[in-house]
C-alpha cells in the first residue's frame, strides 16, 4: 500500500515517527512477513507533485536506515528494501 496515497494526517503520523507508525503497520500478526520498498522513482514522484514535503521519503529511508528494528534487505541509489527486525525472545 503506497504511503503516498494515504490520507494527509497520516503522511504527518509517518514523518514525525516513521519507525514507530511503520513498525505499527509491518508488524501485523495476518501476515508472515512485510516488506517496505522506497524507489527513486517514488521519491521523485512525491517530491515533484508535492504530495508529501519534498524530501520526505528520504528523510524516512534514513531514519529506517539507522533503526534497530528495520534491516535493509537490499540497498541501492535506486531502491531500499526494508524488513521489520523480529526482536521478540521466547514466542
Amino acid at each position: 500500500m503506497p504511503i503516498s496515497l494515504e490520507p494527509e494526517a497520516t503522511h504527518a503520523r509517518i514523518l514525525a515517527d516513521p519507525v514507530g507508525v511503520l513498525e505499527e503497520w509491518m508488524a501485523n500478526p495476518d501476515y508472515s512477513a512485510s516488506y517496505l520498498i522506497i524507489t527513486a522513482s517514488q521519491k521523485a514522484e512525491i517530491d515533484a507533485l508535492g504530495i508529501m514535503p519534498a524530501g520526505s521519503l528520504d528523510a524516512i529511508e534514513a531514519t529506517l536506515l539507522t533503526s534497530p528494528r528495520f534491516e535493509a534487505l537490499f540497498h541501492t541509489d535506486d531502491a531500499t528494501v526494508f524488513t521489520l527486525v523480529d526482536t521478540e525472545v521466547g514466542s
